[in-house]
């Protein structure tokens, strides 16, 4: 008779864990190397005050943008006289729409920058090289777990691909959020006994743009999202 320590028990409890859909994933894997890469933009940013300081700016740009969209007189504007212009306008609409998905995937890589490059400012036997790989596979289990609880929280109603539209769930939804999350990460990085949590919250931060970015660019049917030069 076997030994009851020898039982082998098949139920994983990992395989119980939720998985993000494909889509996230793949955008999860693209922003995580582009922020891997970004060694070359973080040497211009010597401290993690600075690069927790360019996600908020970031941030902060696209709200600016986002209030000009939704504001008082936006719905002022003259309706379209003929086909041409309803056209354009559609056009119009969709590149705000389009640019805004875009937007958060490169506030997302920002905030995997910064987590990143703190996390692996704690290997300091390693090379940097090694450090910053190390720190990559750390983080990617914690945002992708995130994806994962993102995917399957209930949506209220479905996301509609106009500018006034967008504009006002960045504003109500995401970007308030987001501001928070950054405030937290500023905290634990100068006021709490581990500095490096910091580097989790904005890798939280990230997953919630990604999410955020996937739902419009989802809205808009593009499929190509996301896009994110090497300048960013």
């Amino acid at each position: 008779m076997a030994d009851e320590h020898d039982t082998v028990d098949d139920d994983d409890p990992l395989d119980d864990e939720p998985q993000a859909p494909a889509q996230l994933r793949e955008a999860a894997e693209q922003l995580l190397a582009h922020a891997r890469a970004g060694w070359r933009r973080s040497r211009s940013l010597r401290t993690d005050e600075e690069r927790l300081v360019r996600v908020l700016q970031l941030l902060g740009q696209l709200n600016d943008q986002r209030q000009a969209a939704a504001g008082l007189f936006a719905s002022d504007d003259p309706e379209p006289r003929d086909e041409a212009e309803r056209h354009d306008l559609a056009d119009s609409e969709r590149r705000f729409v389009i640019y805004c998905a875009e937007q958060l995937a490169v506030i997302a890589s920002a905030a995997l920058e910064f987590a990143i490059d703190l996390a692996a400012s704690f290997d300091e036997h390693k090379t940097p090289t090694q450090a910053r790989d190390d720190a990559v596979d750390e983080l990617r289990h914690e945002l992708l777990s995130e994806l994962a609880i993102n995917a399957v929280r209930p949506v209220i109603s479905p996301l509609q691909p106009r500018k006034r539209d967008v504009a006002e769930h960045l504003g109500l939804i995401v970007l308030s959020s987001a501001a928070l999350d950054v405030a937290d990460a500023a905290h634990e990085l100068t006021q709490q006994r581990f500095p490096g949590q910091a580097s989790i919250t904005m890798t939280y931060l990230a997953a919630q743009l990604i999410s955020a970015g996937d739902e419009i660019a989802t809205a808009a049917d593009h499929r190509h999202w996301p896009t994110i030069d090497e300048d960013d």
